[in-house]
């Protein structure tokens, strides 16, 4: 009977002998996955294929024998053995989403992460990106409330290690502009992973409302019961009449007068009028149907519904294998809301609109819940 020592080297003996073999060529097949397929595999599958296979592999070459009397060896040659196949696998994919494609432009790759930071990626090829500490104000804007300051400053983003440091920051900029709805934001990354952050908080106020080529003016004047804002309405004065959106109402100062002074937006053209009319009717114009409920309605009766979700890599990779699901529209930093963009400009990170059969839209967000990834919107009535 062999000592607990001797037992303990004889595991490590077999696991190493195993898990090189085994290493190498799960390595080949993590690479050729992520290259080809654009997904990784599974750390449950890694793990699973890695003990079947060092079993059989031992098997036959008859260094594992099946009894009571080996259990800790082979305890501790299915433990190196499982190590040693992860740790490939993950090189393996790693290496395969840096290795240029044959049919891609050439990246200008610029300023990248440390060693330090690239050593700390995770198996999904994802680096940890987390806040330098104090948020900067813009000068300018308006400072960040104390709830809003504190969240940034504790934050902590996974993007991806492939990319330099320029498209990190801009990735950055863009989440927490879309997450947080910040005004203005600006992100530099250093190479260890630190994100000095600046930003101002959403912009509010009635200029906001006012459309482009539109001016808001505000009169006194007898009010509709239950008007508010959005409503459109007409203006019915002395010398013509004048049609726009209500954006905001106040009670008169005057306690005895029962009229309320009205904010509207009306045109360049037409600011002028309303302000030197002497008095005005406000009449209540019908909105009409809301196109897009009607749309929505349309849909659904086609059995077809529309979803809004964050990509992640694995939805991503989804979305490109399966069949009748449309990118309706991308969100984007410089351009806005760019409609029936390629599949193969999407990217890991992009707010996406997307049309498709209700069942397979449902298949594809539940592809990102296990991790966490932010929740999904579905447009309905």
């Amino acid at each position: 009977m062999t000592t607990l020592p001797v037992e303990v080297l004889i595991g490590i003996a077999y696991g190493l002998l195993i898990g090189t073999v085994l290493a190498f060529v799960f390595g080949i097949v993590g690479f050729c996955y992520r290259y080809y397929g654009k997904q990784s595999i599974s750390q449950l599958v890694v793990i699973s294929g890695a003990v079947l296979a060092g079993a059989v592999l031992g098997h036959f070459i008859s260094v594992l024998e099946v009894a009571s009397s080996v259990a800790l060896r082979l305890s501790i040659a299915t433990v190196i053995v499982v190590l040693l196949t992860l740790y490939a696998t993950s090189q393996g994919d790693r290496l395969a989403a840096q290795f240029p494609r044959g049919n891609a432009q050439p990246t200008v790759r610029g300023r990248t992460l440390s060693v330090e930071a690239v050593d700390s990626v995770d198996a999904m090829g994802q680096v940890t990106i987390r806040s330098a500490g104090d948020i900067r104000d813009i000068e300018g804007y308006p400072p960040l409330d104390p709830a809003l300051r504190e969240t940034l400053e504790n934050g902590v983003w996974r993007l991806p290690v492939d990319l330099p440091l320029l498209a990190l920051e801009s990735r950055l900029e863009r989440q927490l502009r879309q997450h947080h709805d910040l005004e203005t934001v600006s992100v530099s990354i250093d190479a260890c992973g630190r994100a000095t952050i600046a930003g101002s908080p959403p912009a509010k106020g009635v200029g906001r409302q006012v459309p482009n080529g539109w001016r808001a003016v505000s009169i006194p004047a007898l009010l509709p019961s239950g008007l508010s804002s959005g409503d459109r309405v007409r203006l019915e004065m002395e010398t013509g009449s004048v049609t726009g959106q209500v954006l905001s109402t106040a009670d008169s100062t005057r306690t005895a007068d029962a009229r309320r002074r009205l904010t509207i937006a009306v045109p360049t053209t037409d600011a002028g009028a309303v302000l030197d009319a002497d008095r005005a009717r406000v009449v209540v114009v019908s909105a009409g149907a809301t196109h897009a409920f009607e749309a929505v309605s349309k849909l659904e009766r086609a059995g077809k519904t529309v979803r809004r979700l964050v990509l992640d890599t694995e939805t991503l990779g989804a979305l490109e294998s399966t069949d009748g699901l449309l990118p309706f529209a991308v969100r984007s930093k410089s351009d806005g809301w760019v409609f029936e963009p390629p599949v193969s400009t999407l990217e890991d990170g992009d707010d996406v609109m997307i049309v498709g059969d209700r069942t397979r839209l449902a298949a594809l967000v539940d592809v990102g819940r296990p991790r966490g990834r932010p929740a999904t919107m579905e447009v309905t009535r």
